[in-house]
């Protein structure tokens, strides 16, 4: 069986039954006749926000402003059919026909609305607070484009239902979930909790695409690792920090943020498995400056998993709105910072799983994107507990590790540019020091046995 095809809002199921027995393929059309006469809403539909009536597209121009409750949706992907008002138990669909590529803003004026789902083909879509509240119906899947967002601030009752981010667009998440009844998990992208907003009911992953969880606000618990139902990224602050092309993906990017992408996150009960990675941006090299300075990742209880490597991938900001680049303070960037001088990225009460002091063996550290930007690559980053609080700890003067590393590396490339001028003559000296020690060596044996 082959799902699902959407044409014009319904939903079409194509069937390869041919391999079947004869009784049972005629069950099957019996069973599809019957429930293609049957009312839609029973199965639920796209319904696709159109705010100029029966003319083709969402809009009059590429954004579409409008209010929930009034009669702007259509049953017609184009957008050129009469409209009408929202139906509960569907999908909605923002928006018909593909013009509606600025940024619109949607009031949920309704006293509730129930819904399968919200899908955002193109632009940025913001479902402000009206009156009432979004409910869940099923596992409703909230699908964003890449490139597009959607922002909530409606409140939004779950119902022991599933909210499932799917698509590589941005959510933010902008009012509390009104019950921890439901379920939240992300099979791709980013969910952004909004700050004063905590998400009950906890987060998990879904699939094997990339999931990434973070914001301003709070989540009351989560996991991250690299396994089933973990979330891959945690990431404090707005917008997206690393690619989304895999799952684990550490290439930094800089989308759809415009203020408060380096901040503080905060999650009550963090299990931090084998895999898991956070994204720490640094916007101002100065340990100790936390407000807005660099990110920070808030706790209640940390689990480490015993023995496993977590990971840390370590990117440079220019401003608030994640532009890449050089971070201020960079003249202090050939100072060290160790222990509790560091950089305080990680803090909080209860921690199980890991040691005390120097706890660097247990974390993996990428600063490739850092050491791009600063234009220095010869910085050692390390971590540092104390108590519930650790630093990423740095010193300018590598380890007598690197500087052989180094050496070496020099030595090759020394070697190798002067390859083509030498190597005849090194050959040359090689094959005669060569023969001289065979011919040298067979002389001397001979010598010996005449003296016995």
């Amino acid at each position: 069986m082959l799902l699902t095809k959407k044409h014009s809002g319904i939903l079409f199921i194509n069937l390869k039954i041919s391999c079947l027995p004869s009784f049972i393929r005629k069950s099957i059309f019996c069973m599809i006749h019957f429930s293609l006469i049957l009312p839609s809403f029973i199965f639920g539909q796209y319904i696709y926000w159109d705010v100029d009536g029966n003319t083709a597209g969402a809009s009059s121009g590429t954004t579409a402003d409008g209010n929930w409750a009034d009669s702007s949706w259509s049953n017609n992907s184009n957008g050129n059919v009469s409209t009408s008002n929202w139906t509960n138990t569907n999908t909605a669909h923002f928006s018909a026909g593909s013009d509606a590529t600025g940024s619109s803003s949607i009031v949920a004026n309704l006293s509730s609305v129930v819904l399968t789902g919200i899908t955002v083909e193109e632009g940025d879509v913001s479902i402000t607070a009206g009156s009432g509240e979004l409910t869940l119906s099923g596992t409703a899947i909230f699908s964003i484009s890449e490139n597009s967002s959607l922002s909530i601030s409606e409140p939004l009752l779950y119902g022991g239902n599933t909210l499932n981010k799917a698509g590589k667009g941005l959510f933010t998440l902008g009012a509390n979930n009104l019950d921890a009844s439901g379920t939240t998990t992300i099979s791709q992208g980013k969910i952004d909790i909004a700050s004063g907003v905590t998400l009950s009911g906890g987060v998990t992953g879904s699939g094997s695409l990339k999931s990434v969880i973070g914001g301003l606000g709070t989540v009351d618990s989560v996991t991250l690792g690299g396994g089933s139902n973990e979330i891959d990224f945690i990431s404090p602050g707005l917008g997206n920090a690393s690619s989304l092309t895999s799952s684990s993906s550490k290439n930094q990017i800089s989308t759809q943020r415009s203020s408060d992408a380096v901040g503080t996150f905060t999650a009550t009960t963090l299990n931090w498995n084998n895999g898991g990675v956070y994204d720490w941006e640094i916007k101002d090299f100065s340990p100790g400056t936390t407000s807005g300075a660099y990110d920070v990742l808030s706790f209640s209880t940390l689990n480490f998993e015993s023995g496993q490597t977590f990971g840390i991938n370590i990117m440079s900001v220019s401003d608030g709105a994640g532009t890449i680049g050089n971070v201020s303070s960079g003249n202090t960037i050939s100072s060290n910072f160790s222990g509790n001088s560091g950089f305080l990225f990680l803090k909080g009460s209860t921690v199980n799983g890991i040691g005390s002091g120097d706890v660097s063996s247990s974390f993996s550290i990428r600063s490739d994107d850092f050491d791009l930007q600063q234009g220095h690559w010869f910085g050692d980053w390390g971590v540092y507990r104390d108590g519930g609080n650790f630093y990423l700890t740095y010193s300018a003067v590598p380890e007598p590790s690197t500087y052989a590393m180094v050496f070496v590396l020099c030595g090759f490339l020394a070697l190798n540019r002067c390859s083509s001028r030498y190597f005849k003559k090194f050959k040359s000296f090689c094959t005669s020091s060569l023969g001289n020690f065979i011919r040298g060596h067979i002389c001397l044996h001979t010598n010996r046995r005449s003296h016995e």
